[in-house]
């Protein structure tokens, strides 16, 4: 097994923290009060702990990248610094579980936008 390494233990971690999430996430939409139909409520509540597992993933992922990039410091410009800027706020945003929040967000407010534009 690879249970020395400290890679295999972050990937661990990061694996059960993300289920964390997609559980946590899933549980959020079961209680929500606003969902009648049962049928709906079990959709949206698999697309809410689909979501937090994929962006969490993602946040532990994008961190693992920006440590393989700074241990490898070899930075000629500056589009590779904000590059590792973005990585780490994707990052931090990510693992900590609000990455699917601001998604979603982000999306509810685009969505209002356009019913502005279309009214």
């Amino acid at each position: 097994m690879c249970f020395g390494s400290p890679r295999c233990w972050y990937i661990i971690i990061a694996i059960f923290i993300s289920i964390f999430y997609s559980i946590k996430g899933a549980f959020t939409q079961y209680l929500n009060p606003n969902l009648i139909d049962a049928t709906y409520r079990y959709l949206v509540m698999i697309h809410q702990a689909l979501l937090e597992l994929i962006c969490s993933i993602l946040g532990f992922y994008a961190l693992y990248l920006v440590y393989i990039y700074i241990d490898d410091i070899h930075i000629s410009n500056s589009s590779e610094v904000m590059y590792i800027i973005f990585l780490s706020v994707c990052g931090f945003v990510g693992a900590s579980g609000h990455l699917a929040y601001w998604i979603q967000s982000g999306m509810d407010i685009i969505i209002s936008l356009i019913k502005k534009k279309l009214s």
